[in-house]
């Protein structure tokens, strides 16, 4: 396992199997942040003429992209939940398992990041 943080189809694999699981939340937020770096990366490889065309074309997909979010935000009857929830959830989690010594309390600190 040692690329699976930075494939992304590792997460979707998870969220395919618990699609509402305790780190469904955190595998889509991972899955976004491993396409807006890919795209990153690909965009910094283009050259400057396919930059400024790309740029043009991308202003039209993005607008498309926060349409069709909305569009599944308005269907989703689950709310999402806020990073300290995220914290806390993953913390009670780790406590579980027994990977974490102290308690859960929303702070995502060296004890939570070592576990």
């Amino acid at each position: 396992m040692t690329g699976a943080a930075t494939d992304k189809s590792f997460f979707e694999a998870y969220l395919q199997q618990f699609p509402d699981g305790v780190f469904a939340a955190l595998a889509r937020l991972k899955i976004d942040a491993i396409k807006k770096r890919m795209e990153t990366e690909r965009h910094a490889q283009l050259p400057e003429a396919e930059r400024a065309t790309n740029a043009n074309d991308g202003a039209k997909g993005t607008e498309l992209a926060s349409l069709e979010c909305r569009d599944r935000l308005v269907q989703s009857s689950a709310p999402t939940p806020d990073a300290s929830e995220l914290v806390r959830a993953t913390q009670g989690e780790l406590l579980r398992i027994g990977c974490l010594w102290s308690r859960a309390n929303g702070e995502w600190a060296a004890s939570s990041r070592k576990a």
